[in-house]
């Protein structure tokens, strides 16, 4: 899998049709859930279920210089004054298995478990920009992200003290955007890929010129 871009997610989606959405959709049998994941516990004990975090590789790649370890330590220190939910720290499964240092007890790890068992329990997802937050936006679970370059910012909470009432988003418009930047070899063998980006690209980068 390969990726190109600048310095930001620029999906050249502006003003055109989602079939390129309909179309990832049935290739991947992707299926959008409902957030009602943590809408159907309203009802039940506020400190039913847990608060999921996946590790993240130390040290972080080149979009962010944040320190992971400090920032869990920070998190749950914060995450304590607004609720009693247990925590667990997804840890990472390319890791060989080490419990990282946190200054908290209590804490609760798994380990080669898959993302969606993780999740099936969990009342939200808080990462500083781990993909596991890819997951848990489609599949209905409210997620917490504290990093601009995460690829579901716009669509995710960032305010750790909203954890008891997080905001719910609209996801089709970030759906179609992301759609764009899947692309089959067929299409890039027949120049589609190429056309579509050039056509959509050139008149962004002069755009940028004139201002």
């Amino acid at each position: 899998k390969y990726a190109i871009s600048p310095n930001s997610y620029i999906y050249c989606d502006l003003l055109q049709p989602d079939y390129k959405q309909h179309c990832y959709k049935q290739q991947t049998q992707l299926r959008i859930k409902n957030w009602d994941n943590l809408l159907k516990n309203k009802n039940n004990n506020i400190n039913s279920e847990y608060i999921l975090i996946p590790e993240q590789r130390r040290p972080e790649g080149i979009t962010h210089t944040k320190n992971w370890l400090q920032w869990a330590n920070n998190t749950i220190s914060i995450l304590h004054t607004h609720t009693n939910r247990p925590i667990v720290i997804r840890l990472h499964p390319n890791y060989p298995k080490q419990i990282p240092k946190l200054n908290h007890k209590n804490i609760i790890f798994t380990y080669k478990t898959p993302l969606h068992k993780d999740l099936k329990k969990a009342f939200a997802c808080c990462t500083l920009s781990s993909k596991c937050d890819i997951e848990s936006v489609i599949r209905g679970y409210h997620t917490f992200t504290f990093n601009t370059n995460s690829i579901v910012h716009d669509i995710t909470n960032h305010n750790i003290s909203l954890i008891n009432n997080p905001q719910i988003f609209d996801r089709q418009k970030w759906l179609n955007s992301i759609s764009y930047s899947h692309w089959t070899l067929k299409e890039i063998a027949s120049g589609q890929y190429f056309t579509y980006f050039f056509n959509q690209l050139l008149p962004y980068y002069n755009s940028l010129k004139d201002n």
